[in-house]
C-alpha cells in the first residue's frame, strides 16, 4: 500500500527497478521486485490511460545478456563520476556491504563501474571499434561504458512476470501443505 500511495502522488510514466532473478545475490532485490510488481499492477489498474514504461536492470548482482536488452545508454568519464559521487552521498549504509562482491573489493559503484566497461568492451567487440569512435554523435565517441536495460510496456513487464508469479504460487502451495 505505501508503494501504492508513492505511485499515486508521483505518477510517473516510467519506473526504474532491478530484474535480477531470484537467488543471485541478496534477496531484498527481488522482494523488491515482487512488492513493485504488486503496486505498479494497481496503479495501472487505476490508471489505464497512462502509457506506463519500466525500466528494468541487473544490478551489481548478475548481467544481462545481449539478446535480453532493448537499450543501452552509453556512459561517459562524467556518468562515472556523478555515480560515485552520488553513491558516496546518498547511500552510506552501502560503502562497506554487508554482501561484499568476490569481483572487486571496493564500492558498488566502482563494481558499477567496472561491468559498464565489461558491457562497452562486449559491444565494442560486436560492432567494431570504428563504430563508436567515427560516430557523429558524441556520446558514443566519448562512451567508456554502457548500461543495460530492458525497457517494457507495463504489458510487456506483465507477462515477463508469469514465471516468477507463477513460482511464488507454486511457493505458497508448498508452504501450505
Amino acid at each position: 500500500i505505501p508503494i501504492v500511495q508513492l505511485l499515486e502522488k508521483i505518477r510517473p510514466t516510467i519506473i526504474t527497478l532491478a530484474l535480477d532473478p531470484e537467488g543471485s545475490g541478496p534477496d531484498t532485490h527481488y522482494k523488491t521486485l515482487i512488492a513493485l510488481s504488486e503496486a505498479i499492477d494497481r496503479y495501472a489498474a487505476a490508471h489505464p490511460e497512462m502509457n506506463i514504461r519500466i525500466w528494468g536492470y541487473r544490478n551489481i548482482w548478475s548481467r544481462f545478456s545481449l539478446q535480453e536488452i532493448n537499450t543501452i545508454i552509453p556512459t561517459s568519464l562524467n556518468s562515472f563520476a556523478v555515480l560515485h559521487n552520488m553513491f558516496n552521498s546518498c547511500f552510506l549504509s552501502q560503502k562497506s556491504a554487508s554482501f561484499p562482491s568476490y569481483e572487486l573489493d571496493g564500492t558498488f559503484s566502482e563494481l558499477a563501474q567496472k561491468i559498464w566497461v565489461e558491457q562497452l568492451d562486449h559491444l565494442t567487440e560486436l560492432l567494431g571499434k570504428e563504430y563508436f569512435y567515427a560516430s557523429p554523435n558524441q556520446l558514443l565517441r566519448r562512451s567508456y561504458g554502457a548500461i543495460f536495460l530492458k525497457d517494457m510496456s507495463y504489458r510487456e513487464f506483465s507477462d515477463y512476470l508469469v514465471p516468477v508469479r507463477n513460482l511464488l504460487k507454486a511457493k505458497g502451495m508448498l508452504e501450505t501443505n
